[in-house]
């Protein structure tokens, strides 16, 4: 006799008591194990498949922004390295440079060690946690140790805010006076653009200027204590690189001149007109990438809840941003993470406040990123959480980063956790309550109670039984209508539970009573994830706006006209608004200007103009804040269709600023009201158009001074070529005046043999006159002779003095 058996016979022998209350305990149990299982199961594999998106679409959208940083970055390196004025100024540095003093001054040479002493090796010692570097950082050329001391040891301002210093106030020479023209230029361009410290460096490796002022200023990087850093690497690859390949890119590094914090370099050569000037260096703003990382530190906003966050790895898995717990509770984690890593590495990392470079994160998302892979997946982060990766690579100017955006899984899945303790505390109520009833059923009378096992049996299979018609007023009718309305109580929450596995959130279900436990469980569970899906659409829909208006300022960047046609046109499309007007300020008349209009009637566009503060448009443009009006006023342009005119029913008008510097106005007409989040959303993309309009602006300003220059080496060419032909000419006249003077001479000498010869022969008086009237002719011809000659000289003096002005006009070009 087999298990089985043995248990069914075992069964059979028990009393109907134990029988009945068996019964129900297992179905009850079964019932809600099933529908609890699938209800969890479904909630959580929901809630993970939404998160996945959402980590998707940041993680796409963060990738999208760096990439677009590093791009402005090289689009400004590019632009700077062609300047004349760049190649001007390494022109000016390096003569000075090649003019070494002979002799150093003793006081400098004093000082200077004193500031390296007491001020940099301090804090480089400090932050690296190294108390002897073995290498003499004083440079020992007289020029060096003089630069180094007027503008790091004199200069007043604290160690990282040297840049403020422009000019020494005594003893000041050339080298003075060239910071001064410069430097004022190159430190608004790098505030302007992101770029913490600029370089310029020539073909000899010597740092002729920099913006930041620090230990590397005025240093040699193929021959100076700084030639093995990142910069002086990126120097070298520059060098002997392609001149094709612009812009080059040096990983993040510990840079010994920036007291050991890890920096990010970009640099190209400097050529003009075929000839190398030398090598212009930018500093990547690791505060810009952690801004677009963190949102500013507004992870909420990114919809990153309390947990979530986007970071950079290298291709040695090495972290390149700041971790969000390191900038919230840099405490508590210096302290979480001091187990972690090594005593120095921790050190460094509390020291300088950064875990670039220092904090390593090599698990399978970041590895498959680095391979070049995308996707999502679990994981379990550095402190033995649960988190939710989506992982992408990440490359620009040869170089590939993996981005990886993480949440903590115990924040994705607080809902089904709740909804799991609840689950478990019905089900022990329920399992107590069923054991106490079945007690008290098991004295009924046998009939009904093969009703009731056969009903129970049926839930047991996941059926659900037939409501039964006649109900007893006693016990056991009791029991049965609470079967039931348990029947239908289940069949409700069951359909309620497929109609949420659907996404059917606006299924009509109400709770039994405010003590429905299950029901209002699940009413919670739906509310809460309709919530994650109504914050997810209008997320997805600003992030496939940005991303679309991206690509329509990127594609019709080329003037202002068409930039405002397709913008206005797009964004009243976008956001289904009825009209909309773009204005922007016109530099040479001092107003606001309508440069296109999408749906407005013709006399109006084409009128409108407004100074600052005058109407709506004006008013804008004078406060920089938007201006949101559901009372239209009356004289405002109706809109108009094939059955007649309408007013709008709101206004919303939008300042375009871009680095606090306005360029215009966005105004949209609507006929219903538009939201907040809509009016969000147009702020930002008018910030996207102000961008774009002053890069514009930027490049038909680069255009004109293109255009002049061609013009200015067209005349010097011309020039060049009417001295070059002036010259042959003269080269020619002179040839002529040559073979002359040897006939001339040949001639002279054959006459006074002839009179000679005549004279011996008759020396008659008739023989005189004529040698004196021959030697009268004979001076003509001379006398004429010096007088082209003279000419030819004077000639020849005014081309010399031509050539030497042509000279210094091309000097100064």
């Amino acid at each position: 006799m087999n298990l089985f058996t043995r248990i069914r016979e075992f069964y059979k022998n028990l009393n109907l008591f134990f029988k009945f209350q068996t019964a129900l305990f297992l179905v009850s149990t079964t019932t809600l194990s099933v529908i609890g299982y699938f209800g969890y199961n479904e909630g959580r594999r929901l809630l993970e498949l939404r998160s996945f998106d959402l980590l998707v679409n940041i993680t796409s959208n963060k990738k999208k922004a760096i990439e677009e940083y590093f791009s402005q970055m090289q689009k400004q390196i590019e632009i700077l390295a062609e300047r004349s004025s760049t190649s001007g100024a390494i022109k000016d540095f390096t003569e000075i440079f090649e003019k070494q003093p002979e002799n150093m001054s003793p006081k400098a040479e004093i000082e200077l060690k004193k500031f390296y002493e007491e001020d940099y090796l301090k804090l480089l010692k400090y932050n690296a946690g190294i108390n002897d570097f073995q290498t003499d950082f004083i440079p020992k050329s007289p020029l060096r140790v003089h630069l180094q001391h007027k503008y790091l040891a004199q200069n007043p301002n604290p160690l990282r805010f040297k840049y403020n210093y422009y000019k020494p106030k005594e003893n000041t020479d050339k080298y003075d006076a060239l910071h001064q023209t410069f430097h004022p230029n190159f430190l608004n361009y790098a505030q302007k653009f992101d770029v913490e410290d600029i370089l310029l460096v020539n073909l000899k490796g010597d740092v002729l200027y920099s913006v930041a002022k620090r230990a590397d200023f005025a240093t040699n990087l193929l021959e100076g204590v700084y030639k093995e850093t990142n910069v002086g690497q990126l120097f070298k690859r520059i060098m002997s690189g392609s001149e094709d390949k612009k812009v080059y890119f040096q990983d993040y590094d510990n840079y010994l001149p920036a007291y050991f914090e890890p920096l990010a370099f970009m640099g190209g050569l400097v050529m003009r007109d075929g000839q190398k000037y030398g090598v212009i260096i930018f500093q990547v703003s690791t505060e810009r990438i952690t801004n677009i990382l963190t949102n500013n530190q507004k992870w909420a906003e990114d919809g990153l809840g309390t947990s979530g966050e986007a970071f950079l790895v290298g291709s040695d898995f090495k972290l390149r941003n700041k971790t969000r717990r390191s900038l919230e509770d840099p405490a508590g984690y210096y302290e979480a993470l001091k187990p972690k890593v090594d005593k120095i590495t921790w050190e460094r990392i509390k020291r300088l406040g950064t875990t670039i470079t220092f904090r390593q994160y090599k698990v399978r998302a970041t590895m498959n990123a680095i391979d070049g892979k995308s996707g999502k997946e679990t994981n379990v982060d550095f402190l033995g959480s649960e988190v939710l990766d989506v992982y992408m690579p990440l490359d620009f100017l040869g170089t590939r980063w993996g981005i990886l955006t993480e949440m903590d899984g115990s924040e994705v899945f607080a809902a089904t956790a709740s909804f799991r303790g609840q689950l478990l505390t019905i089900s022990i109520g329920l399992f107590i309550a069923v054991t106490l009833l079945g007690t008290w059923l098991a004295r009924s009378l046998a009939a009904p109670m093969r009703k009731i096992q056969k009903d129970i049996t049926m839930l047991s299979e996941g059926q659900f039984p037939t409501k039964s018609e006649k109900i007893y007023k006693d016990e056991l009718g009791k029991i049965d209508e609470a079967l039931n309305i348990l029947v239908q109580s289940m069949r409700n929450v069951a359909e309620f539970a497929q109609n949420i596995g659907r996404k059917n959130y606006d299924y009509q279900f109400r709770a039994r009573s405010d003590k429905d436990i299950l029901s209002n469980a699940l009413l919670e569970m739906r509310d809460s994830l309709r919530t994650i899906s109504s914050e997810e659409d209008i997320r997805s829909w600003k992030n496939t706006g940005l991303a679309l208006f991206g690509d329509v300022l990127r594609e019709n960047n080329d003037t202002l006209e068409m930039l405002s046609k397709a913008v206005i046109a797009e964004l009243v499309k976008y956001i289904e608004a009825k009209q909309g007007a773009l204005f922007v300020f016109d530099d040479k008349t001092q107003s606001l200007k309508a440069a296109s209009a999408y749906a407005y009637q013709k006399y109006r566009y084409l009128q409108q103009s407004f100074k600052e503060g005058e109407g709506l448009v004006g008013q804008v443009y004078f406060e920089k804040y938007s201006i949101y009006l559901t009372e239209i006023p009356s004289d405002y342009s109706n809109i108009a269709s094939g059955l007649g005119h309408i007013k709008p029913k709101c206004l919303f008008l939008a300042p375009m600023i871009a680095d606090n510097k306005i360029y215009g106005v966005v105004e949209i007409a609507s006929l219903t009201e538009i939201p907040l989040y809509q009016r969000n959303f147009i702020e930002n993309v008018a910030e996207n158009i102000a961008i774009t309009i002053a890069n514009i602006k930027s490049g038909e300003d680069t255009k004109k001074l293109l255009i002049e220059s061609q013009r200015a080496g067209d005349q010097l060419r011309q020039q060049e070529e009417e001295m070059r032909q002036n010259f042959e000419e003269l080269m020619t006249t002179q040839e002529d005046m040559r073979q002359r003077q040897e006939q001339i001479d040949v001639l002279i000498h054959h006459l006074q043999g002839m009179i000679d010869e005549e004279l011996k022969i008759d020396a008659t008086n008739s023989a005189t006159i004529l040698r004196k009237q021959m030697l009268e002719d004979i001076q003509k011809q001379k006398n004429i002779f010096l007088q082209k000659e003279n000419e030819s000289l004077t000639k020849e003096t005014y081309i010399r003095e031509r050539v030497e002005e042509l000279g210094k006009n091309t000097h100064l070009t």
